[in-house]
């Protein structure tokens, strides 16, 4: 799948992050990579605005589904869980 967004003013920008965040849950990205990306984008937006002009936007995504056992793209770790009360993962 690929999505294409002229980005001109702060409302195009908006609009353009708000769909990415949309289409990144509905392929399952976690919520922590989906923060990182809106972060990332807006970032990048505000500096197309700042620099003026209408600046192009294209996001592809695969359309390859996970396989269901709970491996995505983004898994650093097959489908595994840390074990319940184990340190891996954060601090206590």
């Amino acid at each position: 799948m690929m999505r294409t967004w002229q980005i001109s003013s702060v409302t195009d920008a908006a609009r353009a992050r708000i769909a990415t965040a949309r289409i990144a849950a509905a392929y399952g990205v976690p919520s922590l990579e989906r923060t990182r990306l809106a972060v990332s984008l807006s970032g990048r937006l505000r500096q197309c605005l700042t620099k003026g002009g209408t600046w192009r936007l294209t996001l592809e995504a695969d359309a390859a589904a996970p396989t269901g056992d709970g491996w995505t793209p983004w898994s650093r770790r097959r489908g595994r869980r840390a074990p319940p009360g184990s340190r891996r993962g954060g601090r206590r």
